[in-house]
This record gives C-alpha cells, structure tokens and sequence, in this order.
C-alpha cells in the first residue's frame, strides 16, 4: 500500500470478546475511504471492544470474521495481524479517556514518535500547533496540568503524528464542555476532508448527526439499525423505536446479557440520559 492513499475499512461477521465470552456478535461495517462513519451506543454496547478489536490492542479476543483494509489498490486481511502492524498499515488510535502522559509537557509528546518534527511529512509538529494552536500555547506544560480539551486535543495530535490513513476514535468528547466538543467534531470533519477515513464511537447523537456520513447502532454487541445522519432521530431514547422500523438484514436480534469478565464496556441502562447530557455538555 502506497503511504498517501486514504484506507477503506470492511468489517464482516466480526465476534469478538474477553475469557471466553462473547460481547461482538456478526459486526459488519463499511467504511469507503475518507468517510466518517458513527458507531452509537450505551455505554456497555460493545463500543470500545469494537475499537480495540479493529485496532488489535487490549484484552478483546477476535474470535472470527475479517477486519480488511484497503487503499484503492489493494486489500489487506489484517485480523491476525498485531497492533504494530496494524499501525503501520496506516491504522491510529485516540482511545477513551485521552491516556496521555501526565508528567510529560506538550512538547515531550511531540516528540516520542521519530521524524515528527519533519515539515516534509503529511501530520508534522508545525502542521500540528497550527490546527491547534491552543496546543501551541502550552507546549512547556505537563499534560496534567491541561484543560480536559486540551488532553483531548493533545491525544488526537498524538494520534496524528503516527500518520494515519484511518483513525479511530473513542468517545472523543467525552466529558468536555459544548464550545469544546463543537471544536473537535469540526475537527473530525477537517480529517474527513483532509483524506482520514474515521471511525467514531459515541453516545453523543448530535455528535454522531453533525459529523459522519453514516451511522450504525450498536445495541448488546449487534448492529441493531443503520442511519443516514439526516434521519436520526432527535433524542436517544427515540432510537430503539426508529431502529425497529428500519430493515436491517443479516442480524439477529439484540439481546442484553451479561458482559464476561474483563471488558471494558460497563452495562449503563440510562443511555437516553447519559446521551442527552452528553448533548448539552
């Protein structure tokens, strides 16, 4: 695959889980290159198993099925490949709760991956303080003495001097104030643009209508509907009933269930709340 070229992303009959467990059952996605596409859902859906899954990291267990990606040219099973490999394809991550480094500054971040300071490559340093500049501003500061959405902020730069060609995006607003998630779903839509095809879970519908190009509701670990962000509904305790009305071949039902031990994805059975505060936040 050629380093420039915008990735796609084919999911089909993906099972995946922890110690035995199932929590993915039959995930199908498509993802065209340079698209955003949605994944929404309580938390406890599977949201997070199913970026880990993609991204090969954690404790999730594929169990079957095919992660593939593609760069217009070629296509590539990726399932039994590691996360470095995966990376390397062109595959980046910002995870849930930014996981940045608290003792270390701005600056130091920048620096951990080799060449970032290269003008020469598609996401440098430069480049990087410009879509940011509040970043700029605070390249001596340690990590932990930042704003939750400068964390955020510092999380995706940091995802982004890896060079990805599909970025992967786990509830990237969660907990930030409306002005500041505002600020990161137009940057989403600025990556979109700029040829990175994401992948973004979240409960947020607004987020979700505002930002992508498709959307699918992930319900007890199934695609239960898929939407065009047009036709969301307004609010979250809406979906269900909107789903039901969409046909949706090639699935089973969704049925909750207990998680198995170990995953990350923590049953919340007030989603409608949950979304709309995440709405007004």
């Amino acid at each position: 695959m050629t380093a420039h070229r915008s990735l796609s992303l084919q999911v089909a009959g993906l099972h995946a889980g922890y110690h035995g467990g199932t929590v993915l059952h039959g995930i199908d996605l498509d993802l065209p290159a340079g698209t955003v596409h949605a994944v929404i859902g309580a938390n406890g859906a599977g949201k997070t198993t199913l970026i880990h899954t993609l991204a090969g990291i954690g404790h999730a267990e594929q169990s079957s099925g095919r992660i593939q990606l593609g760069d217009g040219q070629s296509t590539l099973d990726v399932s039994a490949w590691p996360a470095h490999r995966r990376a390397r394809a062109g595959l980046g991550l910002v995870p849930q709760g930014r996981r940045v480094f608290a003792t270390l500054t701005v600056a130091e971040h920048f620096t951990l991956l080799p060449h970032a300071t290269d003008p020469a490559r598609t996401w440098s340093v430069e480049r990087l303080v410009t879509v940011f500049p509040q970043l700029a501003r605070r390249l001596s500061s340690q990590a932990r003495h930042l704003s939750g959405g400068e964390q955020q902020m510092l999380a995706i730069a940091r995802a982004l001097l890896t060079q990805p060609r599909l970025l992967l995006l786990d509830e990237p607003t969660e907990g930030l104030s409306p002005p500041i998630a505002q600020r990161i779903g137009q940057i989403i839509g600025d990556l979109a643009a700029d040829g990175v095809t994401v992948l973004l879970a979240t409960p947020d519908l607004d987020l979700a209508r505002a930002v992508a190009d498709q959307v699918s509701v992930l319900t007890a670990g199934r695609i239960t509907a898929r939407f065009d962000p047009a036709a969301l509904p307004a609010a979250a305790h809406q979906v269900p009933a909107a789903a039901a009305a969409l046909p949706l071949t090639g699935h089973g039902p969704a049925t909750a269930g207990a998680h198995p031990p170990g995953h990350p994805d923590t049953p919340d059975p007030a989603w409608p709340a949950h979304c709309d505060e995440g709405a007004r936040r």
